[in-house]
Order: structure tokens, then C-alpha cells, then sequence
């Protein structure tokens, strides 16, 4: 479990550093994540938007009809 810990958080098993460099790194790793989930979505509705649209359209018409 330490080692899939660390891949997700290298910087907190990097050599030792201090608390400032620590988080930097902690905001830095969390905006490339945003962006990494940001790009995610795009390409989701880039290729399936169509498919999405009638998926609730269809799923909007059968809650209608109980």
C-alpha cells in the first residue's frame, strides 16, 4: 500500500525538504489535477455527447411514464 501511496503523492516520500517546498508541490499536484479532469471531460463530450443526450433524454421519458 506504501508504494501506491507514493506514486499518487511522490512529493511526500521525496527526500526531505521543508514545509514551503512540501506545499508547493501539494498545489501543484492538485491544479495538474484538475486540469488532467478538466481535459477528461472535454474529450468524454467531445466523443460521446450524441450518445449522452439521447441516454437522459431516454432515461427522462420513462421516469416520465413511471
Amino acid at each position: 500500500m506504501t508504494q501506491d501511496l507514493e506514486s499518487l503523492y511522490p512529493f511526500l516520500y521525496a527526500a526531505p525538504s521543508n514545509v514551503d517546498d512540501v506545499m508547493a508541490w501539494v498545489r501543484q499536484s492538485t491544479v495538474d489535477k484538475a486540469h488532467e479532469i478538466i481535459a477528461l471531460r472535454a474529450s468524454v463530450v467531445a466523443r460521446d455527447a450524441d450518445r449522452l443526450v439521447a441516454c437522459a433524454t431516454e432515461m427522462a421519458d420513462r421516469f416520465a411514464q413511471g
